[in-house]
C-alpha cells in the first residue's frame, strides 16, 4: 500500500510494516510544506534598492505580493494573460507555495484600484500645494508602430521642497499631427486629474 504526501503528492510507503519514521523525516524535509502559523517568520534575503541584500526574518503577506505584482506588470508592460501562463504560475508556486496567482479579471481590478489610489493621493498632492504649477507637453512615438502619443504632465515644487512631476494626461494622437490637431485633442480629452 501507497500513501501520497499531500503537499508534495510524492508516494511514500505505508504499510503498517513500514513504521512512521518516514512519514515524519519526510514531513520535516518536504519543500512544498506550507507554513500553518501565519505569525511563523522566514529567514531570507531583503533586497534594498542599489545596495545589497541583508539577511532578515520576513513574513508572508498575500495583499502585498498581489500589489507587487499589479506594479511589475504595470512598470516592464506586461499583458495581463501574464498570470494565466503556466509557466509563470510554476515559477511563483516555486517561489512562494503560498502564493495563489490571481486570475486575469483579479489583476485587472487590482491596477485599477491602484490606480484610482494614486490618483488620489496626487490629487490631494495638488490641492494643496501652496505654490505655483508648470504643466508641460511632449510627444511619443511608439517604436514598433507608427502611432504617437502626448502626455501632459505638471511640475511643481512641494511643501517640502520637493520637486514633483505628475502626469495629467496621456492620449493618442492620430495623424496628421499638426499643431491645430494637438490643440484640438488636449482640450477635448478628459483630464486624469480634476
Amino acid at each position: 500500500m501507497k500513501v501520497r504526501c499531500k503537499y508534495c503528492r510524492k508516494p511514500l510507503g505505508g504499510e503498517t510494516s513500514n513504521g512512521t519514521s518516514h512519514l515524519r523525516n519526510h514531513i520535516k524535509t518536504c519543500i512544498h510544506k506550507r507554513i500553518h502559523d501565519g505569525s511563523q517568520k522566514i529567514l531570507g534575503p531583503n533586497y534594498q534598492p542599489g545596495g545589497n541584500p541583508q539577511l532578515s526574518a520576513s513574513q508572508y503577506n498575500y495583499e502585498v505580493s498581489r500589489k507587487e505584482l499589479c506594479s511589475m506588470i504595470l512598470v516592464h508592460e506586461y499583458p495581463l494573460s501574464l498570470v494565466d501562463h503556466v509557466g509563470f504560475n510554476h515559477f511563483c508556486c516555486s517561489l512562494q507555495p503560498q502564493f495563489v496567482v490571481p486570475s486575469t479579471n483579479t489583476v485587472k481590478k487590482d491596477i485599477l484600484s491602484l490606480y484610482g489610489v494614486k490618483r488620489s493621493k496626487y490629487q490631494t498632492m495638488i490641492d494643496g500645494n501652496l505654490g505655483r504649477i508648470s504643466v508641460t507637453t511632449d510627444l511619443w512615438n511608439a517604436t514598433n508602430q507608427k502611432m504617437r502619443y502626448m502626455v501632459v504632465t505638471s511640475h511643481f515644487i512641494d511643501n517640502s521642497w520637493k520637486l514633483r512631476n505628475i502626469m495629467l494626461r496621456f492620449m493618442y494622437v492620430p495623424a496628421p499631427h499638426t499643431s491645430q490637431r494637438l490643440v484640438d485633442r488636449l482640450f477635448d480629452s478628459p483630464p486624469m486629474i480634476q
